[in-house]
């Protein structure tokens, strides 16, 4: 028997496990998030999100839960300004610009993971960077125009900075419990929206919050951090962060199957150039580990 092939084939399929709700999921956020701002303060809707993740955290994990160290302190903090800058932009951008817009978080986290972990990025990385981002520019002729302001922008662009330093900080807290990281960061970015749901409260309970709210909470908090947290322990951020583009190529597919609005030929063409950069992003595949992915 092959152990060390069959090692391989069980590490890219635990990869995939948590690689597939985490494109699933990301895919549709950006549409429901968009839709809580109809009938609650961002902020509010913030900390209901995350006070739901942090309570299954808890009893998921509560037996292992121990005092935060300062990293973790740093990972809810960022997740918080992270969430607090999507939402607040999604105010002022349609949710594909905020999904397109998010999608330069590759750029953010490459620099960060080497100022911070000291990872070193594989040209073949960045080339699959560069492809993709070509793909989201491409893909970004599809949307109708004048659908976004400079303020939305620039705080989409700062949600995408933010993603890309907690990721980077999922990645330097590896060796630790990922119950105690997820908990500590859900809890505390509660703790920070909490005092600003103050800022004209507005909460308006129907049958469409509460299906946002259940989404959001349930499989973009806990499924989405806990999938996305253990990519992030098994992957250097190179390769990892250009793994973001299936979310637009799987958005792509959603319109097609939920709404039959098959897409346009830009569509379809940057589509193929994010799938590209993908696959060469991670050309020496998913079993083969480097000396890098080591480094802290």
């Amino acid at each position: 028997m092959d152990v060390k092939g069959t090692g391989v084939v069980s590490e890219r399929w635990n990869f995939i496990v948590y690689l597939v709700p985490f494109i699933a999921i990301n895919s549709l956020m950006y549409a429901v998030a968009k839709d809580s701002l109809n009938y609650s303060q961002p902020f509010i809707f913030m900390s209901i999100r995350f006070a739901i993740a942090s309570a299954a955290f808890y009893a998921i994990f509560r037996k292992s839960l121990t005092l935060p160290t300062r990293d973790m302190v740093v990972v809810g903090l960022v997740s918080a300004t992270s969430g607090a800058a999507w939402l607040l932009g999604l105010n002022y951008v349609s949710s594909a610009d905020s999904a397109v817009l998010s999608y330069t978080m590759p750029f953010f986290a490459m620099p960060l993971s080497y100022i911070i972990l000291k990872e070193r990025v594989q040209p073949m990385n960045g080339v699959g960077a560069l492809l993709g981002i070509a793909g989201v520019l491409i893909y970004a002729q599809t949307l109708p125009p004048g659908g976004s302001t400079l303020v939305g922008v620039l705080l989409t662009l700062a949600n995408a900075f933010f993603f890309a330093l907690f990721t980077v900080y999922y990645r330097k807290l590896r060796g630790a419990g990922v119950g105690n990281v997820l908990f500590w960061q859900s809890f505390l970015s509660l703790l920070v929206f909490l005092p600003l749901t103050t800022i004209e409260p507005r909460l308006e309970m129907t049958t469409g919050l509460a299906f946002d709210i259940i989404f959001a909470s349930v499989l973009g908090g806990v499924i989405m951090f806990y999938a996305w947290n253990m990519m992030a322990r098994k992957e250097n951020i190179g390769r990892l962060a250009a793994l973001v583009y299936l979310v637009p190529v799987m958005a792509i597919l959603y319109e097609y199957v939920l709404f039959n609005n098959p897409p346009g030929t830009f569509a379809i063409f940057g589509a193929a150039v994010m799938l590209f950069g993908v696959y060469i992003s991670r050309f020496y595949g998913f079993g083969k580990k480097k000396k890098l992915d080591n480094r802290q």
